[in-house]
């Protein structure tokens, strides 16, 4: 995610947003996804990022579409269903190849 992301999530939660998540919001399905995802849509740009671990409710997550996107797995969570989720930035900085 993006610095101004982050915040926008930390300050309201997940949330449907005009010119944003009208209709859902795209998720890395494991934190090395999540790693490259940022690598390659963030990183080659120079644009700084930030993972954040999200907690998705069971009852959420099976209403999930699970899909391919730019070559790798991602889970779209509709716009509805973005209020149940929980997410907290990770200090993580990996060693990327």
């Amino acid at each position: 995610m993006s610095q101004a992301e982050v915040s926008d999530v930390a300050k309201f939660g997940f949330r449907m947003k005009a010119g944003g998540y009208e209709t859902g919001k795209l998720f890395a399905p494991t934190l090395d996804e999540a790693t490259q995802f940022g690598k390659y849509n963030f990183g080659l740009d120079g644009i700084t990022n930030t993972i954040m671990k999200v907690r998705v409710p069971n009852s959420v997550l099976n209403g999930a579409t699970r899909f391919g996107a730019d070559g790798m797995n991602a889970i779209s969570i509709p716009a509805n269903q973005l209020k149940f989720l929980q997410g907290t930035p990770l200090n993580y900085s990996p060693w990327l190849r």
